[in-house]
């Protein structure tokens, strides 16, 4: 009897270590199967900037979820210009950084980069827990991060995550792993997979005909950006100043209430940051805050309806600059 009983132990636990190591497995390395509907773009700018493409694109945007939405790649391309928009929902600066850093490493300079970030990404990364889960940085580049923000005295951005647990203990995918199964997302995540290699990075965000609701910019009280966050960016514009890289910036635009509901002061002191920048850094500016139609977008934050008219803009101010019909 002792000895079935221990033999049964033994097999128990031997079991437990083989399913734990087999779940640790999946959730490391098949996370398109089940995290959340975010998760494709960033697998897609990790596989895109960590690989040599060919042919290369000339033309790269980065940014956040609005220039995910309003920049339509494939429309702005033209004989001259082969585009990719490698923004991500809820990235900063910060993950843009990275994104072109590594796109140089593995394919060269691009002759431009398109740059959009919603003013309160400025101020406040939406979810570092995202560049964390998402695995979308390497050891040492967290660490750089950390670094970087113990320096600055600025750890707001980093809070109490640490990337290590994440790699240590797989059990914190549990409860993404439990949602993804009971929602099924490897169907959403695959297709969304395929139609962003298809569509060069862009995606639509809410579709809605029309949203009147108020963006983020009207719950702040004010414009304050984050040390943090303005290393990156001036660390972004270093690196293509010296790879002799033609930098823009374009900030999406809001609907009326969202810009009416501002705090007195906001939008003086976003667009006084921005001038500074360009002074310092040779930063072209395509837009400062701007208004469309309510029925442009698909909900308070994103374009959906005039996304087609977002990219004409940025094409027609980029040619111009440009010299180029």
């Amino acid at each position: 009897m002792t000895y079935s009983y221990r033999k049964f132990t033994w097999l128990v636990m031997i079991m437990t270590c083989v399913l734990f190591g087999v779940y640790s497995y999946f959730v490391i390395f098949h996370k398109i199967l089940f995290m959340n509907i975010r998760y494709p773009e960033w697998a897609h700018v990790i596989e895109y900037v960590n690989t040599s493409n060919d042919p290369k694109s000339n033309v790269i945007a980065i940014g956040d979820s609005r220039t995910k939405a309003g920049f339509i790649a494939r429309q702005f391309d033209s004989e001259n210009y082969k585009s990719i928009n490698l923004a991500m929902s809820g990235a900063s600066p910060i993950e843009g950084y990275f994104t072109v850093k590594k796109y140089i490493e593995n394919n060269g300079a691009p002759e431009h980069l398109i740059i959009g970030y919603a003013p309160p990404l400025l101020t406040i990364p939406y979810s570092y827990l995202n560049t964390v889960k998402y695995g979308f940085l390497e050891a040492e580049e967290y660490e750089e991060v950390l670094e970087t923000a113990t320096r600055l005295n600025d750890l707001q951005i980093i809070g109490d995550i640490d990337y290590m647990d994440y790699r240590l203990y797989t059990g914190k995918y549990l409860t993404d792993l439990i949602n993804g199964v009971l929602e099924q997302r490897w169907q959403i995540n695959l297709f969304a997979e395929k139609m962003l290699v298809q569509e060069q990075g862009h995606r639509y965000m809410g579709r809605a005909k029309g949203s009147s609701q108020l963006s983020y910019e009207s719950k702040q009280s004010e414009f304050v950006h984050s040390k943090v966050i303005n290393e990156y960016f001036v660390r972004t514009l270093l690196l293509a100043n010296e790879n002799n890289v033609k930098v823009y910036w374009y900030t999406s635009p809001l609907n009326q209430g969202s810009v009416d509901a501002m705090a007195v002061g906001y939008a003086d002191a976003y667009h006084e940051y921005m001038r500074n920048i360009s002074d310092d850094y040779g930063l072209n500016i395509l837009s400062e805050i701007n208004v469309m139609p309510d029925e442009k977008f698909g909900d308070p934050d994103h374009i959906y309806l005039g996304a087609p008219e977002v990219t004409d803009y940025i094409k027609s101010r980029f040619l111009e600059l440009n010299q180029d019909g």
